[in-house]
């Protein structure tokens, strides 16, 4: 029960039984170990256990977490105290002497146990003669301490020092056995490591046969010999290569005593004789009744009538009269209140444990007995025992030694101490208030104020309790994370200060009703005003914007939400969703605050079944099914027993399927049941109805130096960060970039590089090898073979493959990898554009719902991104046919022998090459795509192409620097698609004639000045991009003329020439279109015979003497169908009969209005009409019904006025007024002579009128003109019954928005921004007239 180096404590005490002993001192009796024994004798504070009233001192003496130097405590001069604190110092002293001693006879004999074991030879006649010596030191020193207990000594500070003196001599003496320099320093290192109570992982390398399981051995023989390392027990497990999870796990449970289908074992065993045990069952004998049966801890419980069973075991007969003969109160009996004796070997002094707490045994089989509740109604003591089978809380029958009872640091938070309760004498410790109020006399009033003043008081500490809870939960979740936060300081500091207010509200609680009401008023509001500030100040430990606290602080809010009962967490695989649900159950077990009674956890996994599932939650809370069961049955056996379980989280880890949550008998929304999923498929979510607010979706680390402290704690040891030379750091985060943030990725990659640390050659080997895509055999067994199953789960091979093929790129936008699907023919040809795009865009949402492709940063981006680590399983799936090697940092392309014949597809996209040596040319006969893109390419050589003429792809988009091509491309036949998007110092093509397989050519913002010869002969080619070519002035309408096939047609910046005919068939098929045009004639040819033909186009944009058109293609969506105008002269054609957008800008000559412009009838087609900078515009249009250009924008929707510097009116506001009775948004800005938007009248012919923007007219007074006295108390304007918002900006001269009342059906949201002369305006409710508000919001 104790160290040999305690053997003096031993001495200090009779033993009585197995864990009791009788103080030799003051002749009380005790329980527990060596540490109670000196707590007993004043060496040790706590430990719940009185002082001995022989001791030196009546107050417990602190004990040093250290013990004082040899060389400190010879060289002490303390004064000698008077009185029997000073005899108590002496004592404590003598006792750290005498203890130094005991380690050092400990060390000795343990050196010579090791040399007998090593077979070496040692003095042992000088060892025993020292020996002897170092025990007639020993008594001296007992003799003394006894002597100082009975203050016997006169100078006992000279009687210690003479003792020191002897210490140092018999230190000097000690015979020295073992030899550093020899195999001895391993003895000494281990010895050394197991008594360190901050080591808890050992390690012991070498060769084979160089004696490491030689050198154990002596240690666990010593660990089980003698007590002196202070273990209960020692384990020996061999693992060997044949390691695998499960069968190292059946050994670990087999060398602990736990079977294969049982628990961890349950306090409740001691209570019974096991007779036998196989794999499948377990039999029993009890102790009291000697009656035998079969089963686990629940029937054991059943039998002795702690839990209610299924009534199919006979109650023991004799389980009253053993406890009752223990000494046990009756009133704590089985049967009686369901209570029964602690085991003893719990150090519990005849405790007593509810059996309704079901702490007796862990209903998951993950939880150890952490604390027991004490059934003493005289004081709910409790003590927090965090797996220390020492600290467990003791609950006691019969009187209490209130030095029995640990200080304030045991006592439950906010209640009185613990002798304050016994001296009080009271059934319980806290008083009804409102008693001692109604005894003290005061008046019912008063009494409800105080009632009032107090619970304010506790509602402001429940309140700071809240927020430290929040402050200590995110300080762990720092731990967790491995984080070093230099906000720890700030948090600590304002925890003590948190902690000092609670303490001061509660002792204002405890002080009423002594204090005048008055006073606890005044000290309430003082305390509320401290609170405010001590709110403000509160730290902020987790940070939104990193990723990881994002997540943290997400599920915390989820949890403690009582309306959320689903949680999903999704992420790519490795991405650290079981890792952060994880966290969250251990909190849940140890943080009270997120009110749980049970967390369940079962693993999913692939191999998913109803029964299986069903099975797995079974056991996890106890219950058992028949497999022969129907599953509707065993649903409502599952569903009614999860009913009985208050407030529980039931987390299923890694689901892959769709779970029918009422077929497997899971119930929600009942007894606060949360249930949390991890998944890597987002559909599966989508299919169990999970709300997407309760969705956390998990992303690798997007942060550089989150990537680098993830790495360097893995890195390091005993959770501590490894620290590397400035001379290995770059290569090192080089490596850790190759992860890209994946922490499954660079835990791996950490833990295979341990060690290592600053030798730079590995480090570099290691980054060439992950550089080569050579991941080596951990890592694709560890990282790659587990993200595999996320495409095993592709079930369909054509989705699989389009995975395939989004892993030649790193990053690419949703537009080009559709069309490689369609050129692999993974999507068919066939089709329109939009199904094309319907289809691909299917493919898109299923790969990223599977987390094999991500949208890139933005969710309403179309590029997507593909991790790196997803690319590495891809290259591993198709070794010896891909060679991936995007973002690798290359500055060569690949060795020729890397080229081989059996290549089908490379991506060399994103690195640093520059050059392609002359002479190089690769062999590859099935080579088919070839992924060039955002490198530096300057030249190509024209023998490159020779030997790939199979290539249907070639990407050589964004080399800045290429200037020229290869004549050999116009070898490559079986070219499908030739991407040079974004090769700004191209400036030739070679002729492409005899590409007739080719169906898509983009050459875009290059520097080519004429298009590539032979482009019009190319029949087949669908897509064609010439845009952003900034020096291709024009385009022939001849060259393009004969792409019967054409389906998209870009030609931005481009204009086109040439008469505009067209024969029956040509350029049938295209459905996208931009493009400009200078002559009238020839746009007015275009829009005959191509846009006004049946069919049309699907959408375009076209340029009147416009040369930059903004062009975003929406292949899915809104089809847009959009002029843009710049001049007017000569314009004389009509518009589109589809045309639903009109754009006109920078007219610089033109003085007329849009009815002079187009002197003809608008398409009745047309929504929206944007006028930008028309200097000399004064009215916008006559909205005449004489007008036949009015009279057709009766279906306008938009209409945005821009930097119109002359104009005074929209329209004309005459009798014949027609209005726009569908135009719902109404923008103005920078019109600087306007005065009036419109008036009353107007305002009328817009009844669909939703919002109006008016922004920096600077003459701007009034925005509805009425035209009628002001002194009109009828006066009223009516708003149309859709208008809900008006926002004015920068408007100085603005008066009033109106000089009369504004009736609406609902008060519009109204704003005024820097309008510094504005009045309010008042908006009367057309159901309530009488009522009259302002609600005009006016910042300035």
């Amino acid at each position: 029960m104790g160290r040999p180096r305690d053997e003096y404590y031993w001495d200090q005490v009779t033993k009585e039984g197995n864990d009791g002993w009788l103080c030799k001192r003051c002749s009380k009796r005790f329980k527990g170990g060596v540490s109670r024994i000196k707590a007993h004798l004043g060496n040790e504070t706590g430990r719940g256990i009185s002082l001995c009233s022989m001791a030196g001192s009546s107050n417990q003496v602190e004990a040093p977490n250290e013990l004082d130097s040899l060389q400190g405590l010879a060289h002490s001069n303390e004064v000698v105290g008077s009185g029997n604190i000073g005899f108590g110092t002496h004592i404590k002293k003598m006792h750290e002497l005498v203890n130094k001693l005991s380690s050092w006879e400990a060390e000795l004999k343990d050196g010579w146990q090791w040399l007998e074991y090593c077979g070496k030879k040692c003095e042992r006649e000088e060892l025993n003669d020292w020996l002897k010596e170092a025990g007639g030191l020993k008594e001296e020193a007992l003799e003394i301490i006894e002597s100082l207990h009975q203050h016997a000594l006169q100078d006992p500070l000279k009687k210690t020092d003479d003792f020191k003196s002897k210490l140092f001599y018999i230190k000097y003496k000690m015979p020295f056995c073992l030899n550093k320099e020899s195999v001895d320093r391993n003895f000494i290192q281990m010895r050394d490591l197991l008594r360190d109570d901050n080591v808890f992982f050992i390690g012991v390398c070498g060769m084979g046969g160089v004696g490491k399981t030689w050198l154990v051995t002596h240690f666990k023989n010593q660990i089980r010999s003698k007590k002196s390392f202070n273990f209960e027990n020692v384990y020996w497990v061999t693992v060997s290569q044949d390691f695998s999870i499960l069968k190292l796990q059946n050994s670990i449970a087999k060398r602990i005593g736990k079977l294969i289908m049982g628990r961890p074992k349950n306090p409740i065993w001691n209570q019974v004789t096991i007779i036998a045990e196989s794999e499948k069952e377990r039999k029993w004998l009890c102790n009291r009744c000697r009656k035998q049966y079969a089963g686990g801890a629940t029937r054991i419980n059943e039998h002795l009538g702690i839990t209610k069973g299924k009534g199919n075991i006979t109650l023991c007969p004799r389980r009253h009269d053993l406890l009752a003969n223990e000494g046990v109160n009756n009133s704590m009996l089985p049967g009686s209140s369901n209570q029964m004796e602690a085991p003893n070997e719990f150090g519990l002094n005849n405790g007593v444990l509810p059996a309704s707490s079901n702490q007796l045994e862990d209903s998951n089989g993950l939880d150890s007995l952490t604390g027991f509740e004490l059934a003493d109604p005289m004081n709910s003591y409790h003590e927090k025992a965090e797996g220390h089978r020492n600290m467990i809380s003791a609950c006691f029958d019969g009187p209490i030694d209130q030095n029995d009872v640990a200080g304030p640091s045991n006592m439950v938070e906010g209640l009185p101490h613990s002798d304050e309760v016994l001296e009080g004498g009271s059934s319980g410790f806290e008083t009804d208030i409102e008693d001692e109020v109604l005894e003290s006399g005061s008046s019912g009033f008063e009494t409800d104020i105080e009632d009032e003043v107090l619970e304010e008081l506790r509602e402001l500490v429940d309140e700071l309790t809240g927020w430290e809870e929040e402050v200590k939960e995110e300080l762990q979740w720092l731990e967790y994370c491995g984080k070093k936060k230099r906000e720890r300081e700030e948090a600590d500091d304002w925890l003590k200060k948190a902690e000092d207010f609670k303490k001061e509200a509660r002792g204002i609680i405890d002080s009423f009703p002594r204090d005048a009401l008055q006073d606890l008023q005044m000290k309430t509001d003082n305390l509320r005003c401290r609170l405010n500030l001590l709110e403000n100040a509160t730290p902020v430990c987790c940070d939104d914007d990193i990723h990881m606290d994002a997540y943290f602080t997400k599920m915390r809010k989820l949890l403690r939400n009582d309306n959320v009962f689903f949680i999903s967490v999704c992420g790519m695989g490795g991405v650290g969703k079981t890792w952060l649900v994880t966290h969250f159950r251990n909190q849940i077990r140890r943080n009270k605050s997120f009110n749980f009674e049970n967390v369940f956890w079962v693993t999913v996994s692939q191999d998913f079944s109803i029964l299986k599932l069903q099975n797995s939650i079974a056991k996890r809370i106890g219950e058992k099914l028949d497999d022969d069961d129907e599953i509707t049955d065993r649903a409502e056996i599952l569903s009614s027993a999860l009913e009985k379980i208050d407030r529980s989280v039931l987390i299923l880890d890694d689901v892959w399927n769709y779970i029918d949550l009422q077929k497997i008998g899971i119930p929600l929304r009942i007894n606060g049941i949360k249930l949390i999923l991890t998944s890597r498929l987002k559909h599966v979510f989508r299919q169990m109805d999970c709300p997407t607010s309760n969705v956390i979706e998990m992303e690798p680390l997007s942060v550089e130096e989150q990537e680098w402290e993830l790495f360097l704690l893995n890195l390091g040891c005993d959770g501590r960060p490894a620290s590397l030379s400035g001379e290995v750091e770059n290569t090192v985060k080089s490596v850790v970039k190759m992860c890209e943030g994946l922490p499954l990725g660079i835990t791996v990659m950490a833990r295979l590089m341990k060690g290592v640390n600053d030798d730079i050659n590995i480090w570099k080997h290691a980054l060439s090898k992950l550089e080569d895509s050579s991941m080596g055999e951990d890592m694709e067994e560890e990282v790659i073979k587990v993200l595999k199953r996320s495409y095993d789960q592709l079930a369909d091979k054509t989705i699989q493959n389009c995975f395939l093929q989004h892993a030649l790129y790193s990053e690419v936008s949703d537009e080009v990898f559709i069309m490689n699907l369609v050129d692999e023919g993974l999507i068919q040809s066939t089709s329109s554009l939009e199904k094309i795009f319907v289809q691909g865009k299917a493919i898109v949402a299923k790969l990223n719902s599977h987390s094999l492709i991500d949208c890139l940063w933005d969710p309403d981006s179309s590029d997507l991104h593909m991790h790196g680590l997803l690319r590495e399983m891809a290259s591993h799936i198709m070794k010896g046919r891909f060679m991936l090697r995007c973002r690798k940092r290359l500055d060569n392309i690949p060795e020729m022998q890397e080229w081989t014949p059996q290549l089908e597809k490379v991506s060399l996209m994103g690195n640093c090459i520059e050059e392609i040596p002359e002479g190089i040319s690769p062999e590859c006969p099935q080579l088919s795509t070839l992924n060039f893109s955002i490198n530096m390419i300057r030249y190509i050589p024209d023998c490159f192409f020779y030997r790939i003429k199979a290539l249907t792809l070639l990407d050589l988009s964004h080399n800045e620097e290429l200037t020229s091509l290869p004549n050999s491309l116009s070898s490559l036949r079986c070219l499908k698609s030739l991407l040079l998007k974004g090769c700004r110092s191209l400036e030739s093509v070679p002729p492409l004639g005899n590409l007739q397989e080719l169906s898509r050519l983009v050459i875009s913002g290059t520097s080519i000045k004429e298009v590539p010869d032979g482009l019009e002969v190319l029949t087949k080619l669908r897509w064609l991009d010439l845009s952003q070519n900034r020096k291709l002035v024009c385009v022939e309408w001849s060259v393009i003329f004969g792409l019967t096939n054409v389906q998209y047609l870009n030609l931005e910046k481009t204009s086109i020439t040439g008469e505009v005919g067209i024969v029956h068939g040509m350029m049938s098929r295209l459905e996208y279109f931009v493009g400009s045009f200078q002559v009238a004639k020839h746009l007015a040819d275009f829009v005959e015979n191509i846009l006004n033909r049946d069919g049309g186009l699907k959408c375009y944009h076209i340029g009147f003497r416009a040369w930059d058109l903004f062009w975003e293609p929406d292949f899915t969506g809104r089809k847009r169908k959009l002029i843009t105008v710049e001049d007017f002269e000569g314009f004389e054609f009509l518009l589109p009969s589809d045309l639903d957008q009109l754009v006109i800008r920078n007219i610089e000559q033109w003085s007329g209005d849009l009815c002079g412009a187009f002197s003809f009838k608008a398409p009745s087609s047309l929504r929206e009409i944007i006028v930008w900078r028309w200097p000399k515009l004064e009215r916008l249009c006559c909205m005449s019904g004489d007008c036949s250009f009015c009279q057709h924008l009766q279906n306008l929707q938009s209409l945005e006025l821009y930097k119109l510097e002359r104009l005074d009116a929209i329209w004309s506001e005459e009798d014949e007024f027609i209005g726009l009775p569908n135009l719902s948004q109404l923008k103005i800005s920078y019109c600087d002579r306007i005065e009036r938007l419109m008036g009353a009248a107007a305002l009328a012919k817009f009844p669909k009128l939703e919002s109006i923007e008016v922004d920096s007219c600077l003459s701007m007074k009034e925005v509805f003109a009425t035209g009628m006295s002001e002194d009109d108390p009828d006066l009223t304007i009516t708003f149309p019954n859709s208008f809900k918002r008006l926002h004015l900006s920068e408007l100085p001269e603005l008066v009033s928005v109106c000089d009369s009342i504004i009736v609406s059906e609902s008060p519009p949201d109204v704003t005024a921004c820097f309008c510094r002369q504005l009045r309010q305006s008042h908006f009367r409710h057309k159901q309530s007239p009488s009522a009259s508000e302002s609600n005009i919001k006016i910042r300035n």
